[in-house]
């Protein structure tokens, strides 16, 4: 960590998000998670939006050694993990081309071999971009730190239940919650991440557009 915040000009751009239609999605496919064949978290769900949005940003799906930038053609998501000993980071690779069921399976199975050490090798190797989900806790704003050699680390708060002006002026109760993405200012500018958290926004609030 130390090393990473040392050798990159690390920034933090946050966004508010309307989560409401994103926890109901949600819901019903819980609810038919027998047809399904696989319960999806909100975790999931917003591990397959990076694989849509981060193809439309080469430069946050890239790797970049001080001297060279490498863009990807897939994503190869580093999902935080919390461990015993400390956060764990396994790799799902090819997120972008896979179901949402099959990135819900390959999250349980990589958290849970994470907890008990019998990670390989291989598992933990190759991201191009980490997400951080600390929705489960009483954090709103993070400053995630970039797992090198990466460019982007992509952070998601809690949601809180609040009284919202919607665009005809009534007032709603609405889930809100904070996307937050820490950048490489080497590599990325405001103006991109601005792009970026736009089209974030956009799945979140448009969740059907998650799984077309």
């Amino acid at each position: 960590m130390f090393n990473s915040m040392q050798q990159m000009a690390q920034s933090t751009c946050v966004c508010e998000v309307d989560a409401t239609e994103l926890l109901a999605l949600r819901a019903e496919l819980v609810a038919d998670q027998d047809m399904l064949g696989c319960k999806i978290t909100v975790n999931d769900l917003l591990c397959k939006m990076l694989g849509k949005v981060l193809p439309r940003h080469p430069l946050a799906n890239a790797t970049f050694d001080g001297k060279t930038l490498y863009t990807h053609k897939h994503v190869h998501l580093s999902v935080a993990v919390g461990a015993e000993d400390g956060l764990m980071v396994p790799v799902v690779k090819n997120v972008d081309q896979l179901s949402l069921c099959e990135i819900s399976k390959k999250v349980r199975d990589l958290a849970a071999r994470a907890k008990s050490k019998s990670l390989l090798p291989d598992e933990q190797s190759g991201g191009t971009c980490t997400i951080t989900n600390v929705g489960m806790f009483p954090i709103d704003i993070g400053t995630p730190v970039i797992n090198p050699p990466q460019t982007v680390i992509c952070g998601f708060g809690r949601t809180v239940r609040r009284a919202v002006i919607m665009m005809d002026d009534t007032i709603a109760p609405r889930s809100m919650m904070n996307v937050f993405l820490t950048f490489d200012h080497q590599v990325l500018d405001g103006l991109e991440v601005g792009r970026i958290l736009k089209d974030i926004q956009y799945y979140i609030e448009h969740p059907e557009m998650i799984l077309a």
